[in-house]
């Protein structure tokens, strides 16, 4: 299996297949993080695919020193931040769908509290400024490492960290009113 520099050097070549490949490897995470921070299927739908346009057209300009991956995520980040300006309107975190995939004991009540939870989450989340949330939507809900997140959202780690514990906070405190 090639790597991502391999299949983007290949691309630039004009080998079509292999940017196919970047997209086949890439292309549900990427819909998940635009999902998660449009919080609406057409909209995520419409933006994993302007992303990938955007990286195809621009693939000259990856720096191949970096990891692909964080590259695309950044112009997905960008994206859909251009998509929520546009729309003027508020994203949501679809913590439902994140914490529906979490292993239960099947019993409806323990399924009704779960799903009860993660309502509550993605409204909390919901609420975050657009900086704090994607910080929490490519870290928590991603798991991407905290190098990436901040290559992405062009954040020094240490003011990633910051954000990320205020946002935690902020988070815990908007649960426990609601409890």
């Amino acid at each position: 299996m090639l790597d991502d520099n391999e299949l983007v050097e290949r691309s630039l070549k004009g080998d079509a297949r292999a940017f196919n490949g970047l997209v086949d490897r890439y292309q549900e995470p990427v819909y998940r993080v635009v999902r998660r921070f449009l919080g609406n299927r057409e909209d995520a739908l419409e933006a994993s695919q302007e992303t990938f346009a955007r990286a195809y057209q621009k693939l000259d300009t990856f720096d191949t020193s970096r990891k692909f991956s964080t590259w695309l995520f950044t112009v997905a980040g960008n994206l859909a931040r251009d998509v929520l300006r546009r729309k003027k309107r508020r994203p949501e975190v679809l913590a439902t769908e994140t914490l529906s995939s979490l292993p239960g004991e099947g019993r409806p009540e323990q399924e009704a509290m779960r799903q009860e939870e993660a309502e509550r989450l993605r409204a909390a989340v919901e609420t975050l400024s657009e900086e704090k949330r994607m910080a929490v939507v490519l870290r928590y809900f991603e798991g991407l490492p905290l190098a990436d997140v901040s290559a992405i959202t062009g954040t020094e780690v240490s003011t990633l960290k910051v954000r990320l514990f205020r946002a935690r906070k902020e988070l815990m405190q908007k649960l426990e009113q609601g409890s």
